[in-house]
């Protein structure tokens, strides 16, 4: 499992309080960077098929849901600047599923992005007159829930070998990040396809 995109800081948080009626279901990913993060990809966090694919006007604008069978979840991704995926799609983790915008109202391009634990009565739905155990029963906080994934998948010690493969081979000084342009679990799977690391 991946993160939807790259990321440095987050706008609203999960359970943030977006107004005295509604409580925030997900994570902004990089709001409030005006135009930096317009038309960046979005990709799918796992493979799924796609549920849900529309511009659905004010509010959230482009939206799409992802449902993740082997997890048991949806993915949401709003406010996107368009969207590559039809209803009935099966995608894979890290396909590119749009771009990053600011749909659905005025807003500073940026992604918002939600773990859905149990399935809406629609997908537009918000959180409006949801108390907060209703929200937590129906929505998990992403970013942890992303990497105790990724910790449980071992993608941890991916980043960690494929860095230390980088460094060695000169693709990065650091380890940090690779200088080019793919993330370092990218990396190493394409390392793993070649059968490169054993080499």
């Amino acid at each position: 499992m991946i993160f939807p995109m790259e990321y440095t800081h987050l706008g609203h948080d999960y359970l943030d309080k977006v107004n005295a009626y509604q409580l925030h279901s997900g994570v902004d990913l990089n709001y409030g960077r005006p135009d930096q993060d317009l038309g960046k990809e979005v990709k799918s966090i796992a493979n799924g098929e796609v549920v849900f694919a529309r511009d659905t006007g004010k509010g959230w604008g482009c939206l799409v849901v992802i449902n993740h069978p082997d997890y048991g979840i949806w993915s949401r991704y709003t406010h996107l600047l368009d969207f590559r995926v039809v209803v009935g799609k099966k995608v894979k983790e890290g396909d590119v599923i749009g771009h990053c915008g600011g749909t659905g109202g005025n807003w500073s391009p940026h992604l918002h992005f939600d773990i859905i634990k149990k399935e809406l009565s629609s997908w537009t739905k918000y959180t409006s007159m949801m108390s907060l155990d209703k929200v937590r029963e129906y929505y998990a906080e992403p970013i942890s829930y992303i990497k105790n994934i990724q910790d449980s998948e071992g993608v941890n010690d991916w980043k960690k070998e494929a860095a230390a493969w980088a460094v060695e081979n000169g693709i990065s000084k650091s380890g940090e990040r690779p200088d080019d342009p793919m993330t370092r679990v990218e990396l190493w799977q394409t390392l793993k396809n070649y059968d490169l690391l054993n080499k």
